[in-house]
């Protein structure tokens, strides 16, 4: 990742409140609004929307830390649109503001810092019956009647 170019980037996500999106249906609570946890689901979606293109090969990032202000509540049927910044990067962490509003009005806003994480994979384990040439084994396999041999 190119932190410079994170910085200030910006992503949008949006959402529309279904049943199963709500506290009840999720066993928090007995009032049918959206639950906390699909508030920080969007959030999260919005911020790695906004650094998605400046992410490299194999690098990802997970939330390590979120702070969530619940502002208002919204039932079901309502649309919900997440913006999220990407404000700083430091030692290997974003740090992203983002706000949750149904039209005008703000729903939710929150703080959170995201870990940069790298993997990388190759070959990890190959199953084939194949018994030629291995390049890992070596060019003779050991004896030099097997050069070449595919």
């Amino acid at each position: 990742m190119k932190p410079e170019q994170a910085v200030g980037a910006v992503g949008m996500s949006t959402m529309s409140v279904k049943p199963g999106d709500t506290s009840v249906a999720q066993a928090v609570n007995d009032l049918p609004v959206v639950a906390a946890s699909q508030l920080i689901a969007l959030i999260e979606n919005a911020c790695s929307t906004a650094i998605l293109e400046f992410l490299e090969f194999g690098e990802t990032t997970f939330t390590d830390k979120f702070e969530l202000e619940i502002c208002g509540a919204v039932g079901i049927g309502n649309e919900l649109h997440a913006t999220a910044r990407c404000n700083r990067f430091e030692n290997q962490e974003l740090d992203f503001e983002a706000e949750v509003h149904q039209n005008a009005r703000l729903i939710a806003k929150a703080k959170l810092a995201s870990a940069r994480l790298y993997f990388s994979a190759q070959n990890l384990k190959t199953f084939t019956k194949y018994s030629g040439y291995d390049p890992e084994l070596g060019a003779f396999n050991g004896s030099i009647s097997y050069m070449n041999v595919d």
